[in-house]
């Protein structure tokens, strides 16, 4: 860890910004109303006035801080960024700002100094609980004057917390009414709190080299290494091993299997993985399957995909560790595996992280317009050999999606659920030829 100099911000500074931040609460309290413009107008001259609008001294120390307010699959992509930003400031003090269910990959990241989990413990669609959340974690913020803050998820509310706490550039994606807003009275647009907003796609469409882009655009520097990657240690990668050994020892290929994902919409049925799972042990009958998850949902996945395999051949060839790993063990896991089947999921851009080649079952219809925000085009598995099963044709409530997923029905499989098994072992008779070639172009069928 780096030494962190004495540039920390007096008492009386932090309360004075803490006091204004209160009495701007007060007045959105009052009216029902929020502009970015008027949060800046009122805030800026008491920024100014404790010091976090002056440059920093050349005996400072430069202060940065990521925020990073989504899920696991999402902080797998900035981990490349977060890699970037460390190699560019060697000697910065980073703080790094997490939703809790990356935290278990965040805490053994290399490159940052400090982690503070965001809980996030209020009402996601009103701004009033939003800004009186971000209230309290900027108070914790404020206590270093943070020369540059990276928004890598475009949320109003991580736009907000960036300008909270107190950093002199704060750096996201360009922001537009179109992206949506938060509840409490009507949307305004949140780009007055950037100093700096950087196009989407300029460098690429995925994720990870959106996030890439955030740092090139920024700091004129080349990035030089693309490759995401996940942090796990000796201890995750030794006590997993142990469950894979003897098969490994013996010859066997292990792989990787996930049927959940954050919501139904994303899951293929169970008893579709079980028949698939009969049909790769038809042509190789050796293997192995590790089944990855967590929760109640992926217990069920795992009863159903049991009585459907058979319990004879389920204990031979399966390895359950549904809520028995987590996320670090994970990735140890899935660094021993020769594949990955599975939907869309944070597991599977682990898998891609460690070169696991990828056969993912995909909710977005082939038949809805593919456009550069769309899941298909930002969340593909990344740098890995990869075959992406999507369905054929959006069901009927799906057909005018203009949304980022495509499939609009959230409590279910849906579109989804029309991908048959005789595709999805098509898509793993091509994965297997293009991990032979070597080939990493990402390939969708249906």
């Amino acid at each position: 860890m780096i030494l962190l100099k004495q540039n920390f911000v007096s008492k009386d500074d932090i309360n004075l910004v803490l006091a204004g931040l209160g009495e701007f609460f007060r007045q959105m309290q009052a009216n029902q109303k929020f502009t970015a413009g008027d949060l800046k107008d009122f805030m800026e001259p008491i920024f100014e006035r404790a010091g976090y609008r002056a440059a920093r001294r050349i005996d400072e120390q430069t202060n940065i801080l990521i925020i990073h307010d989504s899920g696991v699959g999402d902080f797998v992509n900035k981990s490349a960024a977060i890699r970037e930003i460390r190699r560019i400031y060697p000697t910065a003090h980073i703080t790094l700002v997490v939703y809790p269910r990356a935290l278990d990959l965040a805490e053994h990241c290399p490159y940052v100094d400090e982690i503070i989990p965001n809980g996030r413990e209020c009402d996601w669609h009103s701004l009033l609980e939003i800004y009186r959340w971000n209230a309290g974690l900027a108070q914790r913020l404020l206590r270093r004057r943070i020369d540059i803050v990276y928004a890598f998820t475009q949320y109003p509310s991580t736009i907000l917390l960036s300008y909270m706490s107190g950093a002199r550039e704060r750096v996201s994606y360009k922001f537009t009414p179109e992206d949506g807003g938060i509840e409490c009275g009507p949307f305004y647009v949140f780009s007055p709190l950037l100093t700096i907003e950087v196009p989407h796609q300029l460098y690429g469409t995925h994720s990870v080299e959106n996030s890439l882009a955030l740092v090139d655009y920024t700091l004129h520097a080349p990035v030089v290494n693309r490759e995401a990657e996940v942090w796990f240690t000796p201890l995750d990668l030794h006590g997993t091993e142990q469950l894979v050994i003897k098969d490994i020892n013996e010859g066997r290929k292990i792989y990787a299997l996930c049927m959940g994902g954050t919501a139904p919409r994303k899951q293929w049925p169970p008893q579709n993985y079980a028949k698939l799972a009969k049909k790769i042990l038809g042509r190789e009958p050796k293997i192995k399957f590790v089944i990855l998850g967590g929760g109640p949902m992926d217990e069920q996945s795992v009863a159903v995909f049991k009585q459907t395999l058979g319990d004879k051949m389920f204990d031979k060839h399966v390895i359950d560790l549904t809520n028995k790993v987590n996320f670090r063990q994970s990735a140890a896991i899935l660094s021993l595996c020769s594949l990955y089947i599975g939907n869309d999921t944070g597991t599977m851009h682990m898998a891609a992280a460690v070169k696991t080649p990828v056969l993912m079952l995909h909710y977005f219809a082939a038949d809805l317009p593919h456009h550069d925000h769309t899941a298909p085009k930002t969340d593909y598995p990344y740098h890995v050999p990869s075959v992406t099963v999507q369905p054929k044709h959006a069901l009927d409530q799906c057909r005018e999606s203009k949304d980022h997923y495509g499939c609009i029905v959230v409590d279910r499989p849906h579109c989804i659920a029309q991908i048959t098994v005789e595709t999805a072992f098509d898509a793993y008779n091509q994965l297997k030829k293009r991990i032979a070639e070597g080939n990493i172009e990402p390939l969708f069928i249906n």
